[in-house]
């Protein structure tokens, strides 16, 4: 039988891997930044919501995956946070490594999925 407590708190202990990304599109005239807890459950999560239609934030995003499909966009991960990061200072860190690529990418614009 299966313990589903015992697993869900594995999964729960689990460390993600955190870090700043960046959506681009094929022609690089649109990008965004962002942040996040779980990089690959929010490449996850940005597609399907893409696919859905459910991006009217974006509006830009929105049409071009409309218009060309997912491969019309790129999901790039600029850096990865240290996986030992204390807690306290993870959500510091990544706004702050997110401001500096902002700062570098003058053209992009901040993403919150």
């Amino acid at each position: 039988m299966i313990d589903k407590k015992s697993m869900r708190r594995q999964y729960e202990e689990q460390v993600h891997p955190m870090g700043i990304y960046m959506i681009t599109s094929k022609n690089a005239d649109i990008r965004y930044i962002g942040s996040s807890l779980n990089v690959p459950q929010t490449k996850t999560t940005l597609f399907f919501r893409l696919s859905v239609g459910a991006m009217a934030s974006y509006p830009q995003l929105q049409d071009l995956y409309k218009q060309e499909g997912e491969a019309a966009i790129s999901f790039e991960v600029l850096e990865f946070l240290d996986k030992h990061t204390n807690l306290e200072e993870r959500d510091k860190q990544l706004a702050a490594l997110k401001q500096l690529y902002l700062e570098q990418y003058k053209e992009a614009k901040e993403i919150r999925l």
